[in-house]
């Protein structure tokens, strides 16, 4: 592959060099943006897009997620417990984080926390692996995620209502 010429460190890749390319890196340039990008650009937007393909499908992207969507899902106190779970980091295993309901009842909760922008949820062998959407929720609403955790952390009524619900 001969480049065009040097950017910023990197050979830009031109549509010359993507033309009749199968592979998916090409794909990807060709479909997600401008097809005079860097190398390490390219990268990126290819595991952008794996990364969205590996998960289940409605999550909405960052300038989607609508404030009254995220206070919905999180009005529902199984909801916020397993949203305070969450924040604690990682992932976590969709039958680990609460105890005592049925599958159906979980996967109903599982899709208002997608759908609204709250949680990433991924398949990950027969499971689904969860986590939260931190950085994009406070990009979108700073401070709010920690205000809400602060305020069931410091509230005993809504402390036990959302404890309850939460495996050990």
């Amino acid at each position: 592959m001969a480049a065009a010429g040097k950017k910023g460190g990197d050979f830009p890749l031109t549509l010359e060099l993507l033309v009749g390319s199968s592979s998916s890196i090409g794909y990807i340039a060709a479909r997600e943006g401008p097809l005079d990008v860097t190398k390490s650009e390219l990268l990126v937007r290819y595991l952008s897009l794996i990364n969205r393909k590996t998960m289940i499908a409605n999550h909405p992207e960052r300038e989607q997620i609508r404030l009254e969507n995220v206070l919905t899902a999180l009005g529902n106190p199984l909801r916020l417990a397993v949203v305070r779970k969450l924040a604690a980091g990682g992932e976590h295993a969709c039958g680990t984080l609460v105890q005592g309901l049925s599958k159906s009842t979980l996967t109903h909760h599982w899709r208002v926390l997608r759908e609204s922008g709250v949680i990433w949820q991924r398949p990950c062998g027969r499971e689904s692996l969860l986590s939260l959407r931190r950085e994009d929720l406070d990009a979108r609403f700073p401070g709010l995620l920690d205000v809400l955790l602060s305020a069931v952390e410091n509230d005993v009524t809504t402390d036990k209502a959302t404890a309850k619900h939460l495996t050990t």
